[in-house]
């Protein structure tokens, strides 16, 4: 272990494993046998988990941290400006709770106001949010390995928030990797800054310096690890088995109708 750098994967949501372990991004950080590769994730004590992605990595699991009042606050810290600047999908997304979550929606905007006047303010609920949210889980993690960077794609979800906060507060290196298109104007509001940002095309670095306050010299652009399959024609099956996976007949013309979940846009 002590030969090689080790690196942390977090692995925090479905989402991260097929970008990060499912894509060639893993495949380049194997090449070479340079480091030693921690996958962290509540899943990564599951069989199936780790026959996937292959025993030449190792798995530690994580679990939540902050119980109920982080889950509660959460809410509130996604849609605070701190400082960074409000797009206009949180100012809707704040509108919408005003029926949902009164209490919410009240707390959140006068935080806000406050902080549009007040640099203390910000400073203080920072502050306060690194008091009350502490990590008391993974630093034994972090003592054990010794990382020498971080890997992370959300600070929305519980464990990459409490593992960028456990990296910052041992002032070990992190970077951040931007999961999807719409993260910069809808998911990303940090507590803890993480020290350099990977995004899919400069759309993204220019909403990530301009909404979240990030220096453009730290956001590096790569492209969607996600889509590479899709410039490999390679990789693409004919129309004769597409068919017949499905059970589709090959003489009639075949329409893809592109949902979502119910849950999230019922309309």
């Amino acid at each position: 272990m002590k030969n090689k750098k080790t690196i942390f994967l977090g692995i925090t949501h479905g989402w991260h494993a097929r970008m990060l372990l499912r894509t060639s991004f893993i495949d380049n950080l194997k090449k070479g046998n340079d480091y030693n590769i921690v996958v962290l994730s509540e899943n990564a004590d599951e069989v199936e988990f780790q026959r996937e992605f292959g025993n030449d990595l190792i798995y530690k699991k994580i679990s939540n941290q902050g119980g109920f009042l982080w889950t509660f606050t959460n809410h509130i810290r996604r849609n605070l400006s701190l400082d960074s600047r409000l797009t206009k999908t949180i100012k809707l997304r704040i509108e919408a709770t005003k029926s949902s979550r009164p209490i919410s929606y009240i707390i959140i905007k006068i935080l806000n106001k406050l902080f549009s006047i007040s640099l203390l303010a910000v400073k203080l609920v920072r502050a306060l949010d690194h008091i009350l949210f502490p990590d008391k889980n993974y630093k034994s993690i972090f003592k054990e390995f010794e990382p020498d960077l971080l890997v992370i794609s959300s600070v929305v979800h519980n464990q990459g928030y409490y593992l960028l906060r456990c990296a910052s507060s041992l002032g070990v290196k992190s970077l951040f990797i931007v999961e999807s298109w719409d993260n910069p104007t809808c998911k990303v509001n940090f507590f803890d800054y993480p020290n350099k940002y990977i995004v899919w095309n400069e759309f993204n670095r220019q909403e990530l310096a301009y909404y979240c306050n990030i220096d453009e010299n730290d956001i590096m652009l790569t492209g969607s690890s996600y889509h590479d399959i899709y410039a490999r024609k390679e990789s693409f099956c004919s129309k004769e088995e597409f068919v017949k996976r499905y059970g589709l007949n090959i003489n009639k013309k075949i329409i893809i109708i592109a949902a979502t979940m119910h849950e999230l846009y019922p309309e």
